[in-house]
């Protein structure tokens, strides 16, 4: 599998090479209030999309006593009560819109349900053996942003960069059988929060929830349980596995031989919005479980801050009311959806991701594939990135230096940069990486210190 990427700026003392892949764990969600903490406000942006079908698009203003008449701000209403009610006084986190205040005539992107099969126009299989519908809907809010964002770049941000956590309104979740999920919502955890390196990582980072329409108290949406989550608690507690709240923190259920278990990846206190399900007390008053604990405000804080344990693109600091821009830049290329019928889904390429980190020169290049995992016995796969540094296609490698090195035949031109990442049996990974010089071709030119192959599974949560 080969990925083909123009870049019209780089620096390379240092590269990361990654391979993202999908597999499905499945829960229902959750919330409460905890202390203030000190530092500076974290502005993390979310870009929502919206499912057409979901009642967000379909009937805006239906959410009881309060304005949200257009679907733009519905979804920005969810974000803010995230923040209202649990992020800006636990943690000094603020979402914000990924559309920045001033940009006229840009909206949310509304995105086509492509597979109505199962359910009503809008709704999302948890399919639990492939996750594919999600990988999808994933891919067209990603493609759905960065045509607006071409259209209307983001000041001081390169084409196409999406800035902060996707996050995706869908009508509601189902089954294969197409009955009513348990889970409200999935999300996905990056990789780099499950250890204890300072390497940075690109963001992988997924929020995907059913529209709140079935949620919000005083509306009789009919969905069983009825609507009891004033403050957003779906949305709040999938943002915290976005933003890094996993098992390896304390009092968290990490059983990896029981990962079905719902309670898997989430804290073990009914009063913590990592809680397994939502969770009210009194039983017959709203959904309130918003506890979080310090070690989880400490984590949620060190994956949002620029730098920190992941690249989450566009987070602003605000100290003192001043904003300065994080130091991470991100693009996407959205690969077109399974246009090679029979291709192995873990060699079907989904979304190629591209982070700078301009303060530490650090590239990264993020492979998510459409697998929900590579198989253990696969031997001797290979993943292929070509890159074209100074924007130039007359420069670069020509086919007689490709073929030196072993690389597939390809029509992209300009290659400057190239790549191979291969899993072995195991699902072990390594890799090289070479450059291309005028004076001497093809050199294998980072030594194993100074580039890393990682082989990371993203888990829906």
């Amino acid at each position: 599998m080969e990925s083909l990427i123009d870049i019209k700026y780089l620096a390379l003392p240092f590269l990361v090479i990654v391979l993202l892949f999908v597999v499905g764990i499945y829960d229902y969600k959750i919330i409460q209030n905890a202390s203030a903490v000190g530092g500076r406000i974290l502005n993390v942006p979310i870009a929502w999309c919206a499912v057409a079908g979901s009642p967000a698009v379909q009937l805006p203003g239906t959410i009881a006593l309060l304005p949200e008449w257009y679907t733009d701000n519905i979804l920005w209403r969810r974000h803010e009560r995230a923040t209202e009610y649990v992020y800006l006084p636990s943690a000094q986190i603020s979402f914000r819109s990924g559309i920045p205040i001033g940009s006229n005539g840009v909206h949310f992107p509304i995105i086509s349900d492509l597979d109505t099969r199962i359910g009503q126009r809008g709704d999302v299989v948890l399919d639990r053996n492939r996750n594919t519908e999600i990988v999808q809907i994933g891919m067209l809010c990603k493609a759905e942003w960065q045509e607006m964002l071409r259209l209307h770049p983001l000041p001081g941000a390169p084409i196409g960069a999406i800035p902060g956590i996707p996050a995706v309104n869908v009508r509601q979740i189902r089954e294969n059988d197409g009955s009513l999920s348990n889970s409200l919502g999935v999300s996905s955890c990056p990789g780099r929060c499950r250890d204890t390196s300072d390497i940075g990582f690109p963001y992988p980072g997924n929020i995907m929830v059913i529209d709140n329409y079935y949620t919000f108290p005083r509306i009789n949406s009919g969905r069983p349980g009825g609507n009891n989550d004033p403050f957003d608690q779906l949305f709040s507690h999938e943002s915290g596995h976005a933003l890094g709240l996993n098992c390896l923190l304390s009092n968290y259920y990490c059983n990896t031989a029981d990962m079905r278990n719902r309670m898997y990846d989430h804290n073990l206190d009914p009063n913590s919005l990592m809680f397994w399900r939502q969770n009210a007390n009194p039983p017959t008053g709203p959904i309130n479980n918003l506890a979080l604990s310090r070690e989880e405000v400490n984590r949620a804080r060190d994956t949002a801050t620029p730098g920190g344990r992941s690249a989450i693109p566009g987070v602003e600091l605000d100290p003192e009311h001043k904003i300065v821009k994080g130091n991470i830049l991100t693009t996407y290329a959205v690969d077109k959806y399974q246009e090679i019928k029979n291709l192995p889904t873990s060699l079907d390429l989904a979304v190629l991701q591209v982070s700078i980190d301009t303060k530490a020169n650090k590239l990264y290049l993020g492979q998510e594939l459409f697998a929900k995992v590579i198989p253990k016995e696969e031997k001797n796969l290979q993943y292929w990135n070509f890159v074209n540094v100074d924007y130039n296609k007359n420069t670069g490698a020509g086919w007689e230096l490709l073929k030196e090195i072993g690389s597939p035949l390809t029509n992209f031109t300009g290659i400057d940069l190239v790549i191979k990442a291969q899993v072995n049996e195991g699902r072990k990974i390594n890799g090289t990486v070479w450059r291309v010089t005028d004076a001497e071709g093809i050199v294998e030119v980072f030594p194993r210190n100074s580039s890393l192959f990682e082989l990371i599974t993203i888990n829906l949560i």
